[in-house]
């Protein structure tokens, strides 16, 4: 069902309007019934819990490529981006495989056939030279200049970092010139994210 309204509505005007349609014995009209939907319906949280929420925030949203709007979890890796960023995290726990939905992580049967892109090929394996970025020791503004030139502006920059440091609060970095992907990894080696314009 695609949601005709983006309107959102607090607790006590959602109570409110399920306790007049019992109260009265009449059904919901069309539109009480979306806004019930928008406030009912699961939303990523701010501070993720487990890996799946973290791999979440990277998902894409109504992307051409239908795979890319969902969480992939293989036998090595569980990934997610929006093309603009993407991140990979080893699956230690065993997920099983499939594509997940980004806000429930119920599997979704119907993408089964689907081949998710090459996404190793997106990630630097050379051994390259990482410095550590710690929040208690730096800003966003206190990182390398070339580090702004490498993702088209500090604004971009500063989200995937707060979506990166939601779960984890330090991780090393690394680029490689001009527009060229930034690499962050975090210090157990875990999690991987890489910034840049992605072609998948």
């Amino acid at each position: 069902m695609k949601l005709s309204t983006d309107q959102k509505i607090n607790k006590k005007t959602a109570f409110e309007i399920v306790n007049e349609s019992l109260k009265n014995n009449i059904p919901l009209d069309s539109y009480q019934t979306e806004l019930l939907l928008m406030y009912f319906a699961p939303a990523l949280p701010k501070k993720p819990k487990t890996v799946l929420q973290y791999a979440a925030l990277f998902a894409g949203t109504k992307l051409p490529k239908k795979e890319l709007n969902y969480i992939h979890v293989d036998e090595k890796f569980i990934v997610a981006t929006d093309t603009r960023a993407m991140i990979k995290i080893e699956n230690t726990n065993n997920i099983d495989f499939g594509y997940l939905d980004k806000k429930t992580q119920n599997y979704i049967e119907e993408m089964a056939p689907y081949k998710y892109p090459d996404y190793l090929r997106i990630f630097p394996r050379d051994n390259l030279m990482y410095k550590v970025f710690n929040t208690s020791e730096h800003t966003l503004e206190s990182l390398d200049s070339e580090f702004y030139y490498n993702i088209d502006g500090a604004m971009i920059s500063k989200i995937y970092i707060d979506k990166m440091l939601s779960y984890d609060y330090k991780f090393e970095y690394c680029t490689q010139g001009d527009n060229m992907p930034v690499s962050f990894k975090s210090l157990g080696g875990l999690v991987h994210v890489v910034i840049m314009p992605i072609v998948l």
